[in-house]
C-alpha cells in the first residue's frame, strides 16, 4: 500500500453544513496536557465566528474505487453503470462467504506486517517504539501580527518533504522533521480558497476544524499541534504523523484475522467514546479516516465535519443539522431532513466500519427504504436473522443489533458498546502482543535508528 493513501480526501460535489460552534470540546482534565512543551501557544490563530451558514463542499468521488475486497456478496455493490456506489465496493458474485474461507488464500497476500514495514521504510521515518507517544513541540509564544506575516512552520518545525505522502481536494499532506529530533510530524497544507468560498468562510472551515481537534488528547484520536503558515503563506494543520496508512487501503490488501479485527474495532469504540464524553460527534467515521501508527494502534483523524454537541456546562447534547458524511455509513435518521443525535449517528457508523472490516463489503447503499437490501435488513433484524450476522456468537449480535436501531433514541451508546460483554472480553494489543501473550500481525517492530 503506498503511504499516499493516508490523509485521503474525497472530491466532493453536494453542499454540506459545516456549521459548526466553535466551542472547544472540554475533555477530561487529567488527559489534558498541561505543560507548554504539550500545548505549544496558539494565540495568534484568527478565530472567525459567524452565524451559521452553508459551505459548499464537493461530493466524493470514487470513480477509483472498484474492486474493493475479495469476498464475493450476494448482490451488486455496483451502480448500473458499474462504479462503486460507496467507499468500499464489493465484487458482483454468488452467495455471501464466511471470512475463514476468504482467509484461506492469505499465503499469496501480504500480511499487515510487512505492508506496515513497507509503508514506514517509504517515509523515511526513523520513530521511536512506541509512536503514539508523540509530544507537541515547545516554541516562544507568537504574537498575532507577527503570526499572520511570518513562515512560522519554517522556523518552529524545519522544512518539509518535497514530495507529498498524501493528497486530497483541500489539502496536501507532507513530512516535516523536528531540528534536531527524530521525530516525524505530518503538515496539512491547505489549498487557497476557491473563487467561490469567501476569505471568512475559509478561515471560519480551517479554525473550526481546528478548534475541535487541538484540545483532544487520546491513544485512539489524532494529535494536533498547531495550525500556521508555510513559507508560500499556505495554512497548514501540523499533526501526528501515522506511517501505517489509512484501515481502507489496508483491508484491501490484508486479510486480518477475527481477533485483529476484534481488536482494531475497540480500540474505535474507545476512540468514539472519548469524543463523546468530550462532547465532540465526530459525523465522519469510516475506515478512510482511520489510520494506523507502525505499532498498530488506531487512530481517528480528520474532524472536518466534527460538531461540539456538548459543553462542560450543558447537561444534555444538543441536536446536529446539515447532510454530512459519507451515505454508506449514515443513520436513517440522517436521511430525513431533521435535526439529529450526532453521537447516535457515531454509534451507527462504527457499526458499519465494522461490517466493512469483516466483509470487505457494505451491508446496503444507503440506510433508506428505496434501497432493498436495507428493506431486507429491518426485516431480517426484528427476527434477529440477518444472515451477515448468523456466524457471530450471540453476544457479538447482541452488540451490533443494539448499535444498528434504526431508531436512535434506542439505539446503543458508545458506552453502552464499550462495556458490553462483547468488548468487554476483548484485549487491544501493544506493541503487537495482549497481556495474555497474543501475538497480532497488525503491527511492525521499531527499526534501529540509521544515522
Amino acid at each position: 500500500m503506498a503511504a499516499s493513501s493516508l490523509f485521503s480526501q474525497w472530491d466532493r460535489q453536494k453542499p454540506l453544513d459545516l456549521s459548526l460552534d466553535l466551542k472547544a470540546p472540554t475533555p477530561p482534565t487529567s488527559s489534558l496536557p498541561n505543560t507548554p512543551e504539550s500545548n505549544p501557544s496558539t494565540s495568534f490563530i484568527p478565530i472567525v465566528v459567524e452565524p451559521p451558514q452553508r459551505v459548499y463542499i464537493p461530493q466524493p468521488n470514487i470513480e477509483n474505487r472498484k474492486g474493493f475486497g475479495l469476498l464475493r456478496h450476494d448482490r451488486h455493490n455496483m451502480q448500473q453503470d458499474e462504479k462503486p456506489s460507496s467507499p468500499i465496493a464489493t465484487l458482483p458474485g454468488t452467495n455471501l462467504l464466511k471470512v475463514d474461507e476468504i482467509r484461506k488464500t492469505s499465503s499469496r497476500r501480504p500480511s499487515l506486517t510487512s505492508l506496515l514495514s513497507l509503508n514506514r521504510r517509504s517515509s523515511n521515518a526513523t520513530p521511536s517504539a512506541d509512536e503514539t507517544s508523540l509530544v507537541s513541540p515547545s516554541t516562544p509564544s507568537q504574537s498575532t501580527s507577527t503570526a499572520l506575516q511570518t513562515p512560522l512552520l519554517l522556523e518552529k518545525y524545519g522544512i518539509c518533504q518535497d514530495k507529498s505522502v498524501g493528497e486530497g481536494a483541500t489539502a496536501i499532506i507532507r513530512l516535516v522533521r523536528r531540528r534536531g529530533h527524530d521525530t516525524i510530524l505530518a503538515a496539512k497544507e491547505f489549498r487557497k480558497r476557491s473563487r467561490n468560498e469567501s476569505e471568512r468562510q475559509y478561515m471560519k472551515r480551517m479554525t473550526s476544524e481546528f478548534c475541535i481537534s487541538k484540545p483532544l488528547d487520546h491513544e485512539n484520536v489524532i494529535q494536533t499541534f498547531d495550525l500556521l503558515k508555510d513559507d508560500r503563506g499556505r495554512w497548514c494543520t501540523v499533526l501526528e504523523w501515522c506511517a501505517g496508512g489509512d484501515v481502507f487501503n489496508i483491508l484491501k490488501d490484508v486479510d486480518l484475522t477475527d481477533d485483529e479485527i476484534d481488536c482494531l474495532f475497540k480500540q474505535l469504540v474507545q476512540g468514539v467514546h472519548y469524543l463523546h464524553t468530550s462532547g465532540v460527534a465526530h459525523r465522519d467515521i469510516k475506515p478512510e479516516n482511520l489510520v494506523l501508527t507502525a505499532t498498530g494502534t488506531l487512530k481517528i483523524i480528520d474532524f472536518g465535519v466534527a460538531d461540539v454537541v456538548q459543553s462542560c456546562f450543558e447537561k444534555e447534547s444538543r441536536m446536529c443539522a446539515g447532510y454530512v458524511g459519507s451515505e454508506p455509513f449514515l443513520s436513517p435518521e440522517v436521511f430525513t431532513g431533521d435535526e439529529y443525535d450526532g453521537k447516535a449517528l457515531d454509534v451507527w457508523s462504527t457499526a458499519i466500519t465494522w461490517y466493512g472490516m469483516q466483509f470487505k463489503a457494505l451491508p446496503f447503499d444507503k440506510a433508506k427504504k428505496e434501497d432493498t437490501f436495507y428493506t431486507e435488513f429491518l426485516a431480517a433484524r426484528r427476527q434477529r436473522n440477518w444472515p451477515p450476522l448468523v456466524q457471530c456468537n450471540m453476544k457479538e449480535r447482541e452488540c451490533l443489533y443494539g448499535m444498528l436501531d434504526p431508531e436512535p433514541t434506542r439505539r446503543w451508546t458508545i458506552e453502552k458498546v464499550l462495556n458490553c460483554a462483547w468488548l468487554d472480553s476483548v484485549e487491544t494489543c501493544k506493541f503487537a502482543h495482549t497481556s495474555n501473550g497474543a501475538e497480532h500481525h497488525h503491527y511492525i517492530k521499531a527499526l534501529d535508528k540509521r544515522s
